[in-house]
């Protein structure tokens, strides 16, 4: 059989299949609590719920009993609620009835994805379920596997706004910023390259950034994740899950931002049915950004444009289509950071708002996508879902930049190169299409997922170089530079792609015991400058198992391989590394309090990985001013992870998490030493009537970076010790629908290194900043 036939057999069989292998169960219940009933009849189901308490403040269930069938036994439970029931991708979803329906009865439970676990409407720290891990829509007790859920809720409150900002936000994922818009992010020891975009794989650029003002919420799975995103490193896989158009009705909001460094901004969002039954709806979403820095004459702006568009096709068919583009324009953009040394070995220690840089650097960085999403469900709860996304980055750059010379502590001198310009496209084709089936086997109840993904990520690029060397001294900076004629310095391009062949079953060996068994095969290409690498019928399991001690308490343990091309990685002589290996082993405890409205999760994990690329001290590759690798054989990389999320009651939010890890080669020497090895973050929020105050802290320990003295040529190690970061925040309804937010980040305004790089500069955190919006809904 060919490849082509597998890829198109495999989910037909799993439609096939679905008509004889799916059951219906008898529900009774007979509780008065509507809200207990729910829960009741949930986990009869053995399905997560999700719902906004407010709306069942109060309201009492109908007794049932013996009702055959999940649809009907909600509806009768619902009758003359004012409430009705949406099953979305295996999650009971209650929603208010529309008021212009309410002297109507509830018609047939909607088995369709609108609701889709979005977290916009929640008030919540925390999520009913989600599908990155595994495709399988599961609560976070039975992911055999650590995670972490920034809602729309914490999202808002913490005003979170960018990548950095959610690595900030999470305890165990560490960004590491190089230039001012250069950010890489490392987990569990290593470089983070699983992405998502409403779970479909994609890539970041380093270079680029992003606005989350188009994103519902952030999904994060720590450690390997190979089952649905490929070939990866063993770090995390982090999905941004889109906003949607779900609104029948006509509504919007209006917020107005300033802040320091002459920070201000506006967004509008708006939200309609297109046709009369709201069959049809769209929604836009806009936004401009302005503001200067703590960095001496560097400023940004940004421009985002979203728009988003569902069309129900049919009572059981969705189409979903979005569009959205970005601008971010820095101006005197800074190279390297600041020098560690002066000439004469001695240190150096520059004001934080120090720019040595040229007045003609910037960075302008643009990004395109769009996506289309068609889905079907049947009435047997069967799922056939078809995912397509498209995304272009452009880069246009110059950067006047040293990252290895230092001034001399005399005059101040310090020389750096001269322009260089960056021309830069990026183009990413995905495609993710998929069935999932619900089935009965030995009286029991399981779940089969089989699906197909392929992308194509294309980068091509040039440089320029032009003008003179820039020499100014460090004590009283001049950045006027004459903007250079251009002249051509080298081009390069490269094209990865990606086919494979997934699938993945829960199955219910016990009332209290889960069993999920998954595997992907996958075929990777790459071609740089011509030269070609290609990987075939690559084998990704997936083992996890879940049981229950009790209806709070959950134990899981979970294994998965580790397979990542580094052929972008070069040893001191230019060649490709080979790809690294290893395996993932993952061990916890789960656990849900307050009717499951507050998760906990203790995890134990270990990396045992070989071919690591890791830096070759300050070597760098043949005729290039690259950082040289070397393999490292034997890593191990094993810690403990601990997230608390959600809410202790109506009025209280809280989130904490915990992660501390050590990674080693076989001699027993650390792999990475330029980040915490442990983080904490701690966030709460108490709400009382009108006022809502919240505070935060971040602590991490000491990191450090081995760099050569420029005078004695010996290593040594430069520290950023531990330290800790307190952000506070507060929010006033002034009426119903108007409400005044401030946040205050690095309250008491430390001083720290974001990040200590190159083994020759350095660079500072964001000192103290305030942030006011005030934000009007309609």
């Amino acid at each position: 059989m060919t490849l082509l036939s597998k890829i198109l057999v495999a989910p037909s069989l799993v439609l096939l299949l679905s008509s004889s292998l799916y059951s219906q169960v008898s529900y009774s219940i007979k509780t008065d609590s509507l809200s207990e009933a729910i829960m009741k009849i949930a986990k009869i189901a053995k399905l997560p719920f999700a719902v906004d308490k407010n709306i069942l403040k109060g309201k009492k269930a109908n007794p049932i009993k013996n009702i055959e069938g999940l649809e009907q036994a909600l509806k009768a439970l619902l009758k003359g609620s004012g409430l009705k029931a949406v099953i979305s991708n295996n999650t009971i979803v209650i929603v208010k009835i529309k008021a212009n329906n309410s002297s109507s009865t509830l018609e047939d439970v909607e088995v369709i994805e609108h609701a889709n676990n979005n977290t916009e409407n929640s008030s919540s720290y925390t999520i009913a379920s989600m599908s990155t891990a595994t495709k399988l829509n599961l609560s976070l007790k039975e992911t055999p596997q650590s995670i972490k859920v920034l809602t729309n809720q914490k999202i808002k409150d913490n005003n979170i706004n960018s990548f950095e900002d959610v690595a900030a936000a999470t305890a165990g994922i560490n960004m590491q910023k190089y230039y001012m818009t250069n950010n890489k992010i490392y987990s569990r020891g290593f470089k983070v390259d699983y992405y998502q975009v409403d779970g479909i794989p994609t890539t970041y650029n380093n270079q680029g950034q992003e606005s989350l003002i188009i994103y519902d919420r952030v999904e994060i799975v720590r450690g390997a994740n190979g089952l649905t995103s490929g070939a990866g490193n063993p770090a995390a896989s982090i999905n941004y899950v889109k906003k949607r158009a779900t609104s029948k009705d006509f509504k919007g909001s209006l917020e107005l931002e300033v802040g320091s460094w002459n920070a201000y901004g506006t967004s509008v969002d708006l939200s309609s049915g297109l046709n009369e039954e709201g069959s049809i709806r769209g929604r836009i979403i806009a936004s401009y950004k302005q503001n200067d820095s703590f960095i001496d004459n560097y400023n940004e702006d940004e421009n985002t444009i979203y728009t988003a568009f569902e069309a129900d096709l049919g009572d059981n068919t969705l189409l979903s289509l979005t569009f959205s583009k970005q601008e971010f324009n820095n101006e005197n953009f800074t190279g390297a950071g600041l020098p560690i040394y002066f000439s004469d070995g001695s240190r150096a220690n520059f004001d934080k708002s120090s720019n040595f840089g040229g007045d003609d650097a910037y960075h302008y960085f643009e990004t395109i996508s769009a996506s289309a999403k068609l889905e079907h469900v049947f009435n047997n709860e069967a799922k056939v879902t078809a995912n397509y996304s498209y995304i272009k980055k452009d880069i246009d750059e110059v950067r006047f930049w040293e990252r290895s010379s230092f001034p001399n502590i005399t005059t101040g001198n310090l020389t750096l190169s001269e322009a260089w310009n960056d021309l830069e496209e990026r183009e990413t084709h995905a495609v993710d299409i998929y069935s999932s089936l619900p089935f009965t086997l030995g009286n029991r109840n399981h779940e089969l997922v089989a699906g197909l993904m392929y992308s194509r990520d294309k980068t091509k690029g040039e440089w320029y170089i032009g003008g003179n060397p820039l020499t100014s001294s460090v004590y009283n900076w001049n950045n006027t530079t004459t903007t250079p004629t251009y002249t051509s310095d080298g081009t390069y391009a490269n094209e990865t792609e990606q086919l494979g062949i997934y699938s993945v079953a829960k199955f219910s060996l016990a009332d209290d015991l889960k069993l999920i068994l998954g595997t992907r095969v996958s075929t990777w290409k790459y071609n740089e400058d011509n030269e070609y690498f290609t990987f075939k019928n690559n084998i990704t399991p997936f083992a996890g198992i879940v049981y229950d001690l009790n209806e709070q308490h959950s134990v899981y343990t979970s294994y998965t391989n580790i397979f990542k091309p580094q052929t972008k990685n070069k040893d001191i002589n230019g060649d490709a590394l080979d790809p690294k290996e290893g395996n993932s082993y993952e061990v916890g405890l789960k656990s849900s309090f307050f009717d499951d409205s507050l998760n906990s999760a203790i995890s134990l994990f270990r990396i045992e990985q070989d071919k690591l690329a890791v830096k070759d001290g300050s070597n760098v590759v043949l005729s290039t001013s690259d950082q040289a690798y070397k393999l490292a054989e034997g890593v191990v990389s094993k810690g403990i992870e601990i997230e608390v999320s959600g809410e202790i009651n109506d009025n209280w939010n809280v989130d904490f998490g915990l992660s501390h890890y050590s990674a080693k080669d076989e001699e027993g020497k650390v792999i990475v030493t330029n980040e915490a090895k442990t983080q904490i973050t701690l966030s709460t929020k108490y709400t009382l009537n009108k006022l809502s105050l919240g505070a935060g802290i971040n602590w991490q320990s000491k990191f450090y970076e081995t760099a050569k003295n420029p005078s004695t040529s010996k290593n040594e190690r430069i520290y950023q010790e531990s330290y800790y970061l307190v952000n506070i925040m507060g929010k006033y309804d002034l009426k119903d629908d108007l409400s005044l937010q401030v946040n205050v980040n690095n309250l008491f305004d430390k001083e720290y290194y974001s990040n200590i790089f190159y083994g020759a500069r350095y660079r500072y955190g964001d000192p103290r900043n305030i942030t006011m919006k005030l934000n009007y809904t309609f």
